[in-house]
């Protein structure tokens, strides 16, 4: 008796996955996956950088001095209200 060792067909997979995102969770998509050794591990890290790129998102519209800011703030509600 023999096992016949059939090819990956990589695309069919990958169309696959692409077509169940939304329907099946994350992580069972991640395991039909060839390449993906550890799909729990491959979610953390899929979390991981989303959260560091709407931090890093988020930072872009602050101000670099914080101090610099409020007191802009101040100056405008002082024109603002009249007082200065």
């Amino acid at each position: 008796m023999f096992t016949v060792a059939t090819p990956i067909n990589e695309t069919e997979i990958v169309q696959l996955v692409t077509s169940l995102q939304g329907i099946v969770d994350d992580q069972t998509l991640l395991s039909q996956l060839w390449f993906i050794r550890d799909p729990a591990e491959a979610v953390r890290n899929i979390r991981k950088q989303k959260q560091e790129n709407v931090e890093s998102y988020q930072a872009s519209f602050q101000a670099p001095g914080g101090d610099e800011e409020k007191e802009a703030e101040k100056r405008v509600d002082g024109l603002l209200s009249g007082t200065e």
